[in-house]
C-alpha cells in the first residue's frame, strides 16, 4: 500500500500519529515539465529521459537511471514536495509512514518493499532532501530506509542510522539471548562458557573474545556485496551465560537523488554498530561489539566533503567489578574504544583499520569482548568518480568502500 503524509488537516506545528519533531516541508504543484531537466536538457523530469515527474503511478523513471534495490512504480509523484529538516530533532520511522511535523501538504509518498532476498526496506520519496546546519535525522524502527529524492538530496547536518549497546536501528542486527550466535550473517559465533564474545563482522571481521580456559570465541564472517545489494545492516557481537547484551550491528540507509547528492563539509551520515556489555559484576566473560552498518548513495553527482561512518562498536571488558562496556561507535573515523581494565575490551573498527581487534584476559578477570568489524559503503554516479574531501570510515582505501556507476 502507498500512502502519503497528509498534514493539511493539521493545524500548522501540530504532528501526524508518531510525529518527526521539527521538520517543516513545502509543496508546489508538480507538472508534467516540473523539476530538473524539464524542457530539452534530458535530466529527470524530461520528456527524453525516464518520462514527466507525474508518471510514477504508470511504472515510468524520472531518475533518469535505474536504482538499485528499490523501484518508483505505483508511486502518484505528483503529490510529493519538498522534505526540509529545519528545526531541532526529527525522526523517520522504517515499518509505517510515519514522519514529520510541517506546514501541511502531501510532501513524502511512503511504501514498504520487497528486496531480492525477501527483507523489506522502507521507502520515502520526496522531491527534494534537505538536512540543515546543526539539525539531525534519526531514523527509528527494524527495517533499512531508502530516502529518494526526485532532485536534489543535501546534508549539512546529520542522518543517524547508528545502534546504541544492543538497541539496534534501522536494520541493525539485535541479539538479546546469551550463549548464542550474534544475529546477522556476520553475527559472532557462540562463546564459551570461559570466553569473551566475539565481535560481530560484515565487510570487516569482528575480533574474537578472549579465552580464559579453553575453547575459542570468534568474530563473525564476512559477508554482503560491494555493491550493497540487498540493502542490509551490521550484525551483532555474541553474549556469553550471565553476561550483557553483544552490540547491535549498524543500520542501512540509501539515498537516491535525480540530480545530485551533497554532504557538505558539517554534514554527517552514521550508521556506526554499538558496543558490547561488559562482564558483569559476578565476573561473566564480556560481550562483543556490533559491525559497522552500510551507506549506498546513487546520484548522477555525488559531492562529500563531510563524514560517511560505518564503524564497528568496541568489545566490553571482562572484570569483576561495573566497568563500562566497549564503547558505541561515533560518527567520524575514531575507533570505538574497547570496555577498560585489566580484561580489556577490543577496539571496534575505524578508518584504514576495517577488523574489530582482540578482547583481551588477565588472571582474576573474565575475557574481554572483541570489537566489532567495519561496514560497507558504495556511491554510484554517472561517471563512477564521486568528488571525495570528507572523511570516509571504513576508508577509501579499503576494500570495504567501493564507487561504480548508477545502471542505465
Amino acid at each position: 500500500m502507498i500512502r502519503h503524509l497528509a498534514l493539511g488537516s493539521f493545524a500548522a506545528g501540530l504532528c501526524v500519529s508518531v510525529s518527526l519533531a521539527g521538520c517543516s516541508s513545502t509543496t508546489t504543484n508538480v507538472g508534467a515539465d516540473a523539476g530538473p531537466g524539464s524542457g530539452t536538457d534530458g535530466g529527470p523530469g524530461s520528456g527524453t529521459d525516464g518520462g514527466s515527474l507525474t508518471d510514477g503511478a504508470s511504472g515510468a523513471n524520472p531518475l533518469g537511471f535505474t536504482p538499485s534495490n528499490v523501484n518508483l512504480t505505483g508511486f502518484d509523484l505528483s503529490l510529493v514536495g519538498d522534505f526540509v529538516v529545519d528545526n531541532n530533532e526529527c525522526s523517520i520511522d522504517t515499518e509505517s509512514n510515519l514522519a514529520s511535523c510541517g506546514d501541511g501538504g502531501n510532501v513524502l509518498a511512503f511504501q514498504l518493499q520487497t528486496q531480492s532476498d525477501g527483507t523489506k526496506v522502507a521507502v520515502y520519496v520526496a522531491r527534494s532532501i534537505n538536512i540543515q546546519s546543526m539539525q539531525n535525522l534519526t531514523v527509528t524502527g527494524h527495517n533499512p530506509i531508502v530516502l529518494i529524492a526526485l532532485e536534489t538530496i543535501k546534508i549539512t547536518g546529520s542522518l543517524f542510522g547508528n545502534s546504541r549497546e544492543n538497541l539496534g536501528s534501522a536494520g541493525g542486527h539485535t541479539q538479546g539471548l546469551t550463549d548464542t550466535k550474534g544475529a546477522g550473517p556476520g553475527g559472532a559465533g557462540a562463546p564459551s562458557a570461559m570466553s569473551g564474545g566475539g565481535g560481530g563482522s560484515y565487510c570487516g571481521i569482528g575480533g574474537a573474545g578472549a579465552v580464559e580456559s579453553g575453547g575459542t570465541s570468534p568474530g563473525g564472517v564476512a559477508y554482503g556485496t560491494v555493491t550493497n545489494t540487498p540493502l542490509v545492516g551490521g550484525s551483532s557481537g555474541s553474549s556469553p551465560s550471565g553476561g550483557g547484551g553483544g552490540g547491535s550491528g549498524g543500520g542501512a540507509i540509501q539515498l537516491i537523488a535525480g540530480t545530485s547528492i551533497t554532504v557538505d563539509a558539517s554534514g554527517v551520515i552514521h550508521v556506526g554498530a554499538g558496543g558490547g556489555a561488559f562482564g558483569g559484576i559476578s565476573g561473566q566473560e564480556a560481550a562483543g561489539g556490533g559491525s559497522g552498518g552500510s551507506i549506498l548513495l546513487e546520484s548522477r553527482v555525488v559531492s562529500i566533503a563531510g563524514t560517511l561512518a560505518a564503524n564497528g562498536g568496541g568489545g566490553g571488558a571482562g572484570s569483576s567489578v561495573n566497568v563500562p562496556g566497549g564503547a558505541n561507535a561515533t560518527g567520524n573515523a575514531t575507533a570505538a574504544a574497547g570496555g577498560p581494565g585489566a580484561s580489556a575490551g577490543g577496539v571496534g573498527s575505524a578508518a584504514a583499520i576495517t577488523k574489530g581487534s582482540d578482547g583481551t584476559f588477565t588472571a582474576g578477570n573474565a575475557g574481554g569482548g572483541g570489537g566489532g568489524g567495519a561496514g560497507r559503503i558504495r556511491i554510484n554516479t554517472k561517471t563512477g568518480q564521486a568528488t571525495l574531501s570528507g572523511t570516509l570510515s571504513p576508508a577509501a582505501s579499503t576494500p570495504c568502500t567501493t564507487q561504480g556507476t548508477v545502471a542505465p
